[in-house]
């Protein structure tokens, strides 16, 4: 049940929020499908529906596989992600599961093998970008299963 309609979100909250969109969008030194590989991990974490159903979507759009993203949740355990992709799914946990000092650490001394800090930055908004749709998605009440690629 929609609480808050996508028409009535505030002008203002939706530029503010665009403009990230499209700021991150421009990011030349990372791919599209591994953003949404991305996104979909952290709706997957967070349970947020409507995301999932998006980034699924998404992904499979610009090349992902079906199989990787429904054993996302296992990445660890599976022999199709990249030692990249590791690094980056296992910082995405660190940031929005948590976990020891030492935990989120170590995800980041990983990530700095393949990243500079200022990409780090940028992956971390990324992660807390996705964090906030979860959070609107799901308590603006939006149903899951509709959403189209343009």
């Amino acid at each position: 049940m929609k609480r808050i309609t996508f028409q009535q979100i505030p002008s203002a909250m939706m530029a503010g929020l665009m403009g990230t969109e499209e700021t991150l969008r421009q990011l030349d030194w990372i791919d599209t499908r591994t953003l949404e590989l991305m996104r979909y991990y952290i709706s997957e974490i967070n349970g947020c529906a409507y995301c999932l159903d998006m980034h699924y979507k998404e992904a499979l759009h610009h090349g992902e596989q079906p199989e990787r993203l429904h054993a996302l949740r296992h990445w660890a355990a599976m022999p199709f992600y990249s030692d990249v992709e590791q690094c980056l799914l296992r910082w995405v946990e660190a940031c929005v599961v948590g976990g020891s000092e030492s935990d989120k650490q170590a995800a980041f001394e990983q990530l700095k093998q393949h990243y500079d800090n200022e990409q780090i930055a940028w992956l971390t908004l990324v992660i807390s970008q996705m964090g906030q749709w979860n959070l609107l998605v799901k308590a603006f009440g939006f149903a899951a299963g509709h959403y189209q690629v343009s």
